[in-house]
């Protein structure tokens, strides 16, 4: 390890030491963690989102898992993990991610390809996710995949109405087997 890299260390487990200690200095200690770290924070975080507002929504919302419980999340942090232990700002750039992700999960859910559509082609796929879930127009789809339909010559439009068949097509009926009654009568009876 450098001298560069173990200072580094140090003073990041000093930083954490002081912002655990639960005294005057923790306040301060959690100013320094933030001018430390929240460039790092919103780096990840315009990586996910794209909206200015947005992207400070999700920045208050990791700076508040951070700090809740006395900062239980920054506790969980294990300097000594072998011979290669990870750097600090490796782990809170995987943790700051997870939190952005499980956020967004939280609102909007996981996005899955309906049942309907699992056996469909790449491309029909791909059309599917760009309609439906991210709002893209026919042109705007035409425009985005123009260089991925590798000499497709079906249009958006005929891959649009093959996509709607499928989901609004009422699911078959199984087939119902003929019944048989056998009725048996004797001449007597009548």
């Amino acid at each position: 390890m450098t001298s560069t890299a173990r200072q580094t260390v140090v003073r990041d487990q000093e930083l954490l030491a002081r912002l655990f200690s639960g005294d005057k200095t923790a306040q301060r200690a959690w100013e320094d963690f933030l001018e430390s770290y929240s460039n790092l924070f919103l780096k990840i975080i315009w990586k996910i989102e794209k909206d200015r507002d947005t992207v400070m929504e999700r920045y208050l919302h990791v700076c508040s898992k951070f700090a809740e419980k006395d900062f239980a999340i920054l506790r969980k942090f294990k300097q000594k993990h072998g011979e290669n232990p990870p750097k600090f700002t490796s782990w809170l750039g995987a943790v700051v991610r997870n939190m952005i992700v499980d956020s967004y999960r939280s609102t909007e859910g996981r996005r899955r390809i309906p049942k309907a559509l699992k056996g469909l082609h790449d491309l029909d796929r791909k059309v599917f996710e760009l309609y439906y879930w991210r709002g893209f127009g026919p042109e705007e789809i035409d425009q985005e995949l123009a260089t991925g339909m590798n000499g497709s010559s079906e249009s958006i439009s005929d891959i649009l109405e093959r996509l709607d068949t499928k989901l609004l097509r009422p699911p078959a009926k199984p087939a119902l087997e003929p019944m048989t009654i056998r009725l048996s009568y004797d001449d007597d009876d009548f």
